[in-house]
């Protein structure tokens, strides 16, 4: 995926739901839902373990369309916005599991099949390997892309 694939939404956070650790989602997965900016565009992060922003945050959120169809963009970085911090990614551990149980399939594939090779199982540890790698490397472009963005107030200058 390119860069042009990657979209900036700037706004405020609403919808949020951290997958049931505060007892609002029953269904209870780990997952983030939320939308910014107005109208809202709807993002999610898989597998999240905690979310670094909450409804009423002024953001700017990169994402990109998820590979599951009618879900949303998935959230690959954020920045607060109104002051000068820096962007951050949002959620490295689903790119981490995704490589680490490839390579654990990779694993699994080369040595635990007795007789052999387990083909099916190479191919699966490859793909999420790379999946997972492919994400990370998306995340990273991301957070670039909000870090070369000139936040809001930064621009206002004293006097004029």
């Amino acid at each position: 995926m390119s860069m042009a694939s990657i979209k900036v939404i700037k706004g405020f956070v609403a919808d949020f739901d951290n997958g049931g650790k505060d007892g609002g989602n029953v269904t209870g997965l780990m997952v983030t839902t939320f939308t910014v900016g107005d109208p809202p565009v709807s993002f999610w992060s898989p597998l999240s373990i905690g979310s670094p922003i909450a409804s009423g945050d002024y953001v700017a959120v990169a994402g990109q369309r998820s590979l599951v169809h009618g879900i949303g963009q998935v959230a690959l970085a954020y920045r607060r916005l109104g002051n000068s911090g820096s962007a951050h990614l949002f959620n490295v551990a689903f790119p981490i599991m995704c490589f680490l149980f490839g390579a654990l399939c990779i694993f699994g594939g080369l040595l635990l099949e007795p007789g052999g090779i387990d083909i099916a199982a190479m191919v699966a540890g490859i793909a999420l390997g790379l999946f997972g790698i492919w994400r990370l490397w998306c995340m990273c472009t991301a957070r670039s892309m909000l870090n070369n963005m000139e936040s809001v107030l930064s621009t206002y200058q004293h006097g004029q």
